[in-house]
């Protein structure tokens, strides 16, 4: 992995929301990002015909790809475009291998998801590195003086919720959540589901750790008790960002890879970051 970060686009409005969102949080990190659009391979095993369908892609591509160099331009980021062939889903988990933070789009509630609303599905599940995945109704840069509450909004408005359950991504989670926090000077909310420990502490040694290892992290813990995906929902509403695991147990079993998680992808307006678990990586 290296610094970068890599955006899926398409040319939907979702995805120029989230390259939109990708290069924001580039030009945070001054890092260099990707932009990568993915087209199938020509039905046709005909070199002639191969030849064609890539000169015609490149062609429907080259309008978006100079919007969005220009906008990098804007910002000082170094940006390249990638005309790749494959299954999005497939190509874009390869990139992330390469990346430090992948971002793609999302429609929200429409019922009508673009051609990378199952693709982001597939990327948060199975990505290398943290997935960000952008809803077309959110704003790609939430308000960056810090945390703003307002007596309409959630209490965790402005502000970061951590989704974190006992299992192997609760570190992941933890670790993700707490960089974004210090990177953009915002409050930290772990927050978990689970009736039998409501108002108790969890995970407080790794908590207690964390802590202690980013100094000066505003961090507050909170136990809430219901049904996962309407707790989740709520309290991520407003929020600057929701992050989540890619596996969990007790009130989010299979996260990313259950009903529970795809539910939180399609309800949650924030954007989600989904933070891997390395081990099931280095396991596979």
């Amino acid at each position: 992995m290296e610094n970068l970060v890599v955006a899926g686009v398409d040319g939907s409005p979702e995805s120029r929301r989230a390259a939109q969102w990708a290069l924001a949080e580039a030009s945070a990190r001054r890092w260099p990002i990707w932009f990568a659009t993915v087209r199938p391979p020509p039905q046709v095993a005909d070199p002639r015909v191969e030849v064609a369908y890539h000169h015609s892609a490149w062609q429907a591509a080259d309008p978006l790809f100079e919007e969005l160099k220009a906008a990098a331009k804007d910002r000082g980021v170094p940006a390249h475009c990638k005309l790749l062939v494959g299954q999005a889903s497939d190509v874009l988990v390869m990139l992330s291998a390469k990346a430090v933070l992948s971002v793609v789009g999302h429609r929200d509630r429409t019922g009508f998801p673009s051609r990378l609303g199952s693709v982001a599905s597939a990327l948060a599940a199975h990505a290398h590195c943290p997935t960000a995945v952008i809803s077309f109704g959110q704003h790609p840069q939430p308000d960056p003086t810090g945390d703003r509450p307002a007596a309409d909004m959630s209490r965790f408005a402005g502000q970061i919720v951590a989704a974190v359950e006992p299992g192997p991504s609760a570190a992941a989670v933890l670790s993700a959540a707490a960089d974004m926090a210090q990177r953009h000077n915002r409050s930290l909310n772990p927050v978990t589901v689970d009736p039998a420990t409501e108002g108790q502490p969890v995970l407080p040694d790794l908590l207690a750790r964390f802590q202690a290892k980013h100094q000066g992290l505003r961090c507050s813990v909170h136990t809430l008790s219901g049904r996962p995906v309407h707790e989740i929902t709520e309290a991520a509403r407003d929020s600057w960002l929701l992050v989540v695991g890619t596996r969990g147990i007790s009130g989010l079993p299979g996260l990313l890879r259950g009903s529970v998680s795809q539910a939180l992808l399609q309800h949650v307006i924030s954007p989600v970051l989904v933070a891997p678990d390395i081990s099931s990586h280095e396991a596979g």
